[in-house]
């Protein structure tokens, strides 16, 4: 029995090491095609999205997420919870993402991103 804790305690951990978080881009408000996903393995993340259309942004998977109308996460935020969208979103210019603590980047501001 406690072969099997001690594995389950295992198991927990190492899925919460290997996490991965991930959040949509959507630049039309449509339903027309077209998504951008932008992810994190360890790290918290910054990253600058003022050069790409955004007019839904998705926590997917994207842990703590939080945009802002700068390029480079600082200032004031609004925070998206778990599962949700913000709709009509091309004020924000930077999106903040992944586990708790302090953002890496932006390293510039790419116009394009992985597609969904």
């Amino acid at each position: 029995m406690l072969l099997k804790g001690i594995a389950l305690c295992l198991i927990v951990a190492q899925s919460t090491v290997l996490a991965s978080y991930q959040v949509f881009l959507y630049p039309h408000g449509d339903g027309t095609p077209g998504c951008y996903s932008i992810s994190t393995k360890s790290k918290r993340k910054c990253v600058c999205v003022k050069n790409f259309k955004t007019a839904v942004v998705e926590n997917d998977s994207g842990g703590v997420v939080r945009m802002f109308s700068t390029s480079d996460c600082t200032g004031n935020y609004a925070t998206l919870g778990y599962k949700q969208d913000q709709i009509n979103a091309y004020w924000v210019n930077s999106v903040s993402f992944g586990p708790s603590g302090t953002s890496v980047g932006p390293s510039g501001c790419p116009s394009r991103f992985g597609s969904c």
